[in-house]
């Protein structure tokens, strides 16, 4: 039978082995340190925009806006790219790319000028937001980088970049 002095002793080392356990489930270490930053990177979302369609547009507007705007209220890095290609075209100009495969109809203009409007706004808002244009839909269309109603980094094709945010941690989004 034990003695109480040993019971004792193996009481303190059953707690100092629960106080460790619990201390690596709560990501302290020796250090006292949280390890935060490596379970949570900083976010990084990319939106996918290649479609015509207004709504699906706005939706990827106030969609990108409240990522956003939730980042920033949690005080966190974050990085927003919005990649525009194909369709996508119609709402960084406020040209109607006439006899292009993305003309915009007469009966869509205003429409089309009030989402430019909101994308330069969601951009010139957000530090952490970012427009980036394909070229090669661009030399398609027939506009040149002047025709760029939005403050937008030009890359040379819409896809490839998707591929290449993915790769580095981007996670892909697009409006359905």
């Amino acid at each position: 039978m034990a003695s109480g002095g040993e019971l004792a002793g193996a009481a303190r080392r059953y707690a100092i082995h629960g106080a460790a356990i619990a201390l690596a489930a709560l990501g302290l270490g020796a250090g006292g340190g949280i390890a935060v930053a490596e379970e949570y990177p900083e976010p990084q979302l990319v939106f996918h925009v290649d479609m015509a369609e207004p709504q699906r547009i706005s939706s990827t507007i106030f969609n990108a806006n409240n990522a956003a705007s939730h980042y920033e209220a949690q005080l966190l890095d974050y990085d927003v790219r919005l990649v525009l290609q194909g369709y996508g075209l119609q709402y960084v100009t406020e040209e109607r790319l006439e006899g292009s495969a993305y003309e915009v109809p007469e009966a869509k203009v205003e429409q089309r000028d009030q989402l430019v409007a909101r994308l330069r706004s969601l951009a010139s808002t957000y530090d952490g937001v970012q427009l980036e244009v394909c070229e090669s839909s661009m030399e398609e269309a027939g506009i040149a980088a002047s025709d760029l109603a939005v403050e937008a980094e030009l890359v040379p094709y819409g896809a490839t970049r998707i591929e290449e945010l993915q790769r580095q941690g981007f996670s892909y989004i697009k409006m359905q």
